[in-house]
């Protein structure tokens, strides 16, 4: 993953190196320059950045969907706030149980299974949870939706096992849940 930032002359592009789940350990230059590195504890407890940049990076991005809230101290998903300190959401899954028996859990063992949005962790056809490295394989077999009417992808979205809920942002969010 890059990042690109400023315009012109004072552009400049950071390369993030992830872990298979996509949480960020290191930032560097083009030109292999180490700019930031960070350690996380097992439920995203940040313990430490270190920058070698010379000057202050600001690395926001935590667990997989997750984007550190500098106000609250807090890790923001899309549907919610997480609390690393303990491993938990600070407020109940916005889908009830059918996230899960206990409304405020974030995954089973971060190290290896996420929940992106805070909604679910993610479960296989057999009911289990999956593993992070099959993420891409769902999402790599997912056919192009280019030229496809929202009506269309729905259908193949429910067809493939998907469900919507409706985002606090308005419009709808996909995900599935076996």
């Amino acid at each position: 993953m890059a990042a690109i930032t400023g315009r012109g002359e004072s552009q400049k592009i950071w390369y993030y190196h992830t872990d298979l789940t996509g949480t960020v350990h290191e930032v560097t230059a083009p030109d292999g320059t180490l700019v930031w590195a960070g350690y996380q504890a097992g439920f995203g407890e940040n313990r430490g950045d270190i920058s070698n940049s010379g000057a202050y990076f600001e690395q926001p991005l935590r667990l997989p969907g997750q984007y550190y809230d500098e106000d609250t101290g807090l890790h923001y998903n899309l549907f919610r706030y997480y609390a690393p300190e303990c491993g938990r959401f600070i407020s109940q899954d916005p889908i009830g149980l059918a996230g899960g028996i206990n409304l405020y859990a974030y995954a089973p063992n971060p190290l290896s299974y996420i929940d992106p949005l805070g909604l679910c962790k993610l479960r296989g056809s057999d009911g289990r949870y999956r593993s992070a490295q099959n993420i891409q394989e769902e999402i790599g077999g997912l056919p192009n939706f280019a030229g496809k009417t929202p009506g269309e992808i729905r259908q193949t979205l429910r067809n493939r096992g998907y469900s919507s809920v409706q985002a606090y942002s308005g419009g709808e969010v996909w995900t599935k849940i076996t």
